[in-house]
C-alpha cells in the first residue's frame, strides 16, 4: 500500500509538472501566434508602404509633367501674344499704307 501511495504521489507530481509545462507551452504558443500575426501584419504594412511609395513616385512624375505642361502653356501664350502684337502692328501699318495710298490717289485725282 505504501508503494501505491508513493506511486500515486509520484503520478500526481508528474501530472502537476506536465500541467505546468502545458500551461507554459500554451503561453509560448500564444506568444508565437501573436508574433506570427504581428509578422503577417508587418508584411501587410510593408506591402502597403511599397504601394504608397509607388503611388508617391507616380504623383511626383505627374507633378513634373504638369509643371512641364504649364511652362509649355506659358511659352505658347507668350508666342501667341507676340504673334498678336505683330499682327496688330502689321495691321496698323497696312492701314497706314492704305491711307497713304488713298491720300496719293486723291492727289493724283486733284492734279488730273
Amino acid at each position: 500500500q505504501k508503494r501505491m501511495e508513493i506511486a500515486y504521489e509520484h503520478a500526481q507530481g508528474n501530472a502537476r509538472q506536465y500541467r505546468d509545462q502545458v500551461g507554459l507551452l500554451k503561453a509560448s504558443i500564444a506568444k508565437l501566434e501573436a508574433k506570427a500575426k504581428g509578422a503577417q501584419e508587418v508584411e501587410v504594412l510593408k506591402t502597403k508602404v511599397q504601394e504608397l511609395e509607388v503611388k508617391a513616385k507616380r504623383a511626383e512624375n505627374l507633378e513634373l509633367e504638369m509643371a512641364f505642361y504649364r511652362a509649355e502653356s506659358q511659352r505658347m501664350q507668350c508666342n501667341m501674344s507676340t504673334k498678336d502684337d505683330m499682327y496688330k502692328e502689321v495691321k496698323s501699318k497696312a492701314k497706314a499704307l492704305q491711307q497713304e495710298v488713298v491720300h496719293e490717289k486723291e492727289k493724283v485725282r486733284r492734279l488730273s
